[in-house]
């Protein structure tokens, strides 16, 4: 295949493999100007994902026009096979700089403002690229950097990945915790960002912050870990810079840049700086983050009370001392954006936070709630670092004991834990007595083992019958765990809910539930909401305020 003819251009030689594609530097024919032709390997079909994919990443690449990446210059089929073809370009991995200490910080920093800018276009072009990290950015010999790959290094077989043992593939390393599935957030471009931080960390420190030889280990660092800071490892590195860092790999997207643009902005004012200035100057982070774009992620406002209720029984739940909250309101009225400020807090104590949300569609459906959740569980389970996954998988296994198989017959998911259900077997009361006691010595045994239990069931006004007769008798064993139970209901929808809401009522006057109300946010509290979303590029913040607050009546 060496001297193969694709359409103009003839093949020299292969430069570079992966595990999916292979490169060709290749020569125009006619123009006689040096190419590089992409294919992917023989293994793929057209009928693919691998090969429907490697199409879209010539879609990607022919939209695209930046001088901080590869350009595209043609798409071509031939024998069933695709091929991108795209510039020629001679240089470095950015891995291999990080690993120069002859190279300037400066001029790393250079690097990474350039990246910045080219990730600003890109995500201006409505696109994630998902897999940033040193390998698909390359240094041309004259200090400019490109990016590579868009779409086929996404292509990642994450069950495979999760459950290998030994070996971490290289992406994990670089993977922003959303991203990984780790923390329960959409993807958006900012999971880009953390990426870039990950990658700036390496490049200025010669480093990684996060390090495993397994891949459950390295994903639980990268959403509980607090990683060394940069300026510890290059003490000479400006403390901006270090700061710059630590921000983008922040585990919360919204304590992170929020857009590439603000990244490239403050990157700007550093390299201005003279080497005094850089190592005394105060720089505001993110000043500029909004100025692009309307911020829509804010701190949480007007709900300080609820949110500090919350966290004392977190805290609590952390000592051995469960319990269960009841968040009441209006559609709109801001309980999943609490329940979501409560799972930041959750990661420093190690806890598993649980999250369901009822629909009405299901509600028929028994157990459907119990049954998810406990799905949940085990996905987590099997993400976590071998030795801990080992050890908890042992303990559910000896509390279980034989008669857990009853967990099985419902969940089949659970039959690694608990055993395959056996018909013939014979129990030693009812099934479904059987079945609430082994569910709830599951959910106990679990929170037990260094690792509180947050279970958050938003709209339970669809629960069905059978698991508000698992809540009627798991709460007399909550207050004696590490369980916390954080329950949602529309408050339109509260007393609709045969039984559930006696039952929350006389445990709430026992003082065993607490319940919290929300109620509407006051005019200063939409003034600061508004104030956040807008910065200081909105003079009428005052007036929007009014009338926001009058026609939503808070």
């Amino acid at each position: 295949m060496a001297l193969e003819e694709i359409g103009a251009y003839q093949l020299i030689e292969k430069v570079a493999e992966g595990g999916m594609g292979i490169v060709y530097k290749a020569v125009n024919t006619e123009t006689q100007k040096i190419a590089a032709v992409k294919t992917l390997k023989d293994q793929y079909d057209r009928n693919s994902e691998t090969f429907i994919r490697f199409k879209k990443e010539a879609n990607l690449l022919e939209q695209l026009d930046h001088p901080n990446i590869l350009k595209f210059i043609d798409f071509q089929e031939k024998n069933s096979r695709v091929y991108i073809i795209t510039e020629f370009i001679e240089g470095k991995n950015l891995k291999v700089i990080a690993l120069d200490p002859k190279i300037p910080l400066n001029e790393k920093v250079s690097m990474l403002l350039q990246i910045a800018e080219a990730l600003d276009y890109v995500h201006s072009q409505g696109i994630i690229h998902r897999d940033i990290k040193p390998s698909n950015i390359m240094v041309l010999n004259e200090g400019s950097c490109k990016i590579l790959d868009f779409g086929v290094a996404n292509l990642m077989n994450f069950q495979k990945i999760f459950s290998s043992k030994t070996g971490v593939a290289g992406s994990l390393a670089y993977m922003s915790p959303e991203q990984s599935g780790i923390l329960k957030r959409n993807i958006d471009t900012r999971s880009d960002l953390y990426s870039l931080g990950i990658l700036g960390y390496e490049l200025l420190t010669g480093a990684l912050p996060f390090q495993a030889k397994e891949v459950g280990e390295l994903l639980h660092q990268h959403i509980a870990r607090i990683p060394e800071e940069p300026v510890n490892l290059v003490p000479r590195l400006s403390p901006i810079i270090n700061k710059i860092i630590l921000k983008l790999i922040k585990k919360d997207p919204d304590e992170r840049y929020q857009t590439a643009y603000g990244l490239a902005e403050d990157l700007k004012v550093y390299l201005k700086l003279n080497e005094e200035q850089k190592q005394t100057f105060y720089l505001e982070l993110g000043k500029k983050d909004r100025l692009k774009n309307l911020n829509y992620s804010t701190r949480l406002i007007g709900r300080e009370k609820e949110l500090s209720h919350l966290l004392d029984h977190l805290n609590n739940t952390v000592l051995g001392k469960g319990f269960v909250t009841c968040i009441i309101g209006r559609s709109g009225m801001g309980k999943s954006r609490l329940t979501s400020e409560l799972q930041k807090f959750t990661r420093s104590k190690n806890a598993f936070f649980i999250p369901f949300n009822s629909v009405e569609r299901n509600s028929n459906f028994p157990f459907f709630p119990l049954i998810e959740c406990v799905k949940k569980i085990i996905d987590t389970l099997y993400k976590m670092p071998l030795h801990t996954q080992e050890e908890i998988l042992s303990s559910l296994s000896k509390a279980l004991g034989p008669n857990g198989i009853i967990l099985s017959k419902i969940i089949p998911e659970m039959t690694p834990i608990a055993g395959k259900y056996d018909s013939s077997f014979q129990f030693h009361k009812k099934e479904s007595d059987l079945f609430f006691e082994k569910l709830k010595d599951f959910f106990i045994t679990l929170s037990s083992t260094a690792h509180p239990l947050i279970l958050n069931f938003d709209n339970i006004h669809f629960w069905d019958q059978g698991t508000i007769q698992f809540f009627d008798y798991f709460k007399d064993f909550i207050p004696e765990s590490s369980v916390y139970m954080v329950l949602s209901v529309r408050e339109d929808m509260a007393l609709q809910i045969e039984g559930l809401y006696d039952i929350i009522k006389k445990q709430a006057q026992e003082g065993n539930i607490g319940i919290l109300t929300l109620q509407a946010l006051k005019s200063d509290d939409i003034g600061a909401l508004v104030e956040e979303i807008f910065g200081t590029i909105y003079s009428g913040i005052q007036e929007l305020s009014s009338r926001l607050h009058e026609s939503t009546q808070g």
